[in-house]
């Protein structure tokens, strides 16, 4: 299986949010999710984007927002192109700002007025040199930054939609729909076809096509997904979250988690707490 979970611990982020400018240059990107929320802004070029099943054409000046529970890729890109990719840890903004953004119906994505796009670079820089100047900042500052990005994007969202290819009948959003609120259960390539009013074996050849993994590996990155938040939130046994996650044995747990995280349940939670333990 692909790594298609890239976690903010794998950036250095001491005030809790990492930055970067970065140049799509490989010729493909996997579909991939994250564990914190990512906001992206296409500065020069243009590119083709998959979020959540439903293809965008992104010009320069492209702006979006994927929460904990979106999945995209990139495809298709210009060879000028550059982002600006900002990762944020959740507990830096409002709880009230994450679950507004995370209970969005629709994509967090726009196109901005240049005037614009050039004042989201400047907060942008502005967090850059916070990140590169080796010293903590209080988190007040760099939540009042990140606050003012998140009100430049609610702004112009509606009023300057990017470009979508709605894909053939809905298959893909209904299937997606349909596996976020099952993937605890045992759920079969039948059900999801049945509620994305397709042929079994078209859906699974088609959601592969089009979101770059297959329905078994994108049920199991939202399982391993939720493992992680039961292991380091709760003090459930490893049996119980093998179960609450929606594995059907304690073997494929280990098996799947130890493959995405290279580490197992036991050693993800230990590592954890030794992280997180308060000093005496």
């Amino acid at each position: 299986m692909n790594l298609i979970l890239f976690p903010l611990k794998n950036y250095s982020s001491p005030n809790g949010y990492h930055i970067s400018k970065d140049t799509l240059d490989e010729p493909w990107y996997s579909m991939h999710f994250h564990d914190s929320i990512e906001i992206t802004l296409l500065a020069k070029g243009t590119c083709n984007q998959i979020i959540n099943g439903t293809e965008y054409f992104m010009p320069t000046h492209t702006f979006f927002i994927m929460c904990r529970q979106d999945c995209h890729r990139f495809y298709d890109y210009s060879p000028d192109n550059l982002l600006y990719n900002l990762m944020i840890m959740p507990s830096l903004l409002p709880d009230s700002v994450v679950k507004m953004l995370e209970d969005m119906s629709t994509d967090k994505i726009c196109t901005l007025p240049e005037g614009v796009s050039k004042t989201v670079f400047s907060l942008m820089n502005a967090l850059n040199h916070l990140q590169n100047s080796d010293q903590s900042y209080a988190p007040k500052l760099i939540s009042s930054l990140l606050q003012n990005i998140i009100d430049i994007f609610l702004h112009h969202y509606k009023t300057h939609p990017t470009s979508k290819t709605t894909l053939t009948e809905n298959i893909i959003q209904n299937a997606l729909l349909y596996i976020n609120s099952n993937y605890t259960n045992n759920i079969t390539l039948g059900d999801i076809s049945k509620h994305a009013n397709c042929n079994p074996t078209y859906l699974s050849e088609y959601f592969h096509k089009k979101m770059g993994v297959t329905l078994k590996q994108y049920i199991t990155i939202l399982r391993v997904k939720r493992a992680k938040k039961l292991l380091t939130s709760s003090n459930e046994s490893i049996m119980t979250i093998c179960y609450e996650s929606g594995f059907s044995s304690l073997a494929s747990f280990n098996r799947n988690f130890l493959e995405l995280e290279n580490l197992s349940p036991s050693a993800y939670r230990k590592s954890y707490n030794s992280k997180n333990q308060a000093p005496n």
